[in-house]
């Protein structure tokens, strides 16, 4: 039951507004750019838009968005439910073992098997590729929080300091 709190935690912040950028979307699509568009073809865009205003469009179903850059939303909600699980029964593994394998695994594949990342609306065999993508990132940032956990247990000097300050200013160039 854990996981269900959590994401209805996480998703209700996000109802509203994703709704009424929904409905702004839908009605400027289907009635000002196709203004020739029949009542029941707005109908079953409407009913088939249903995926995408649950928030779970990258699950593999197929139907019709308005909102082409919510697909990260969609898919980082289906890769916390997969991950959190595993993450609270397995924390200090999950967190300096399986997650940076999985980060390495997936964005190896994806960069290798497609030159690039990108590209979200991408289909593989069973799952978005984006899908791929929201797991290893999410990883990612699991990974970077464990080690940021673990250099904060560390007593530096301010040279050391001073090195880490620099090596942060360097990775954001």
């Amino acid at each position: 039951g854990d996981i269900f709190g959590l994401m209805i935690k996480k998703i209700s912040p996000l109802v509203i507004p994703i709704w009424c950028s929904w409905v702004i979307s839908f009605l400027g699509i289907n009635f000002i750019a196709n203004n020739s568009i029949s009542v029941s073809k707005i109908m079953h865009n409407g009913i088939n838009s249903i995926f995408e205003l649950l928030f779970i469009r990258n699950a593999g179903f197929r139907g019709y968005y308005c909102l082409p850059q919510t697909w990260y939303i969609s898919a980082m909600f289906i890769a916390m439910w997969l991950c959190y699980p595993v993450l609270k029964k397995y924390k200090e593994f999950y967190m300096s073992t399986i997650a940076p394998l999985i980060v390495m695994l997936l964005l190896g594949f994806l960069s290798y098997g497609f030159s690039s990342i990108r590209n979200p609306n991408k289909y593989l065999m069973f799952v978005y590729k984006c899908q791929l993508r929201s797991i290893a990132e999410i990883n990612l940032g699991i990974f970077c929080f464990y080690l940021t956990v673990r250099l904060k247990r560390i007593p530096w000097s301010k040279v050391g300091v001073c090195f880490l300050s620099g090596l942060e200013i360097l990775c954001y160039f």
